[in-house]
């Protein structure tokens, strides 16, 4: 039988990465995704793009955005979204119950600010994710 011997370093970061990522797949509960969401009847939405760089098109027009909440498991859970968009900081957006896994659609109104907006994800009570993404206004050319 051969013996492989390898450096102590090597061994040692080796150990290192794979407890970090054990680690994090363990602890983390819920995969967050946000992007483009579509919609064929205007009440049920699916998830549709990742992005974070969204047209600053109201949703009267059709255009949405939103979360696609993916959970590990079919436990229930509670989510609250608050947000801050130009000018305005600390708003709720509102609260949903969930299980399975779950879009929530979201959309411009007449009047939204082009600018940074940043949505922080509330999950059982516990911050999951904080997103950022700038909305921007289109010039067709």
């Amino acid at each position: 039988m051969m013996k492989i011997k390898l450096p102590l370093f090597l061994v040692l970061v080796f150990l290192n990465l794979s407890y970090g990522l054990s680690v994090s797949h363990a602890e983390r509960k819920y995969q967050i995704k946000f992007g483009y969401a579509s919609t064929n009847d205007g009440k049920i939405f699916s998830y549709l793009k990742e992005a974070r760089l969204i047209p600053l098109i109201p949703k009267s027009q059709g255009i949405y955005y939103g979360l696609e909440i993916i959970p590990r498991d079919k436990t229930p859970y509670k989510i609250l979204i608050k947000y801050s968009k130009p000018g305005k900081r600390g708003l709720e957006l509102g609260s949903y119950n969930g299980q399975g896994e779950m879009t929530i659609p979201m959309g411009f109104d007449n009047g939204d600010k082009p600018g940074i907006y940043k949505l922080d994800v509330y999950i059982d009570d516990k911050k999951e994710e904080s997103i950022t993404f700038e909305a921007k206004v289109f010039n067709p050319s």
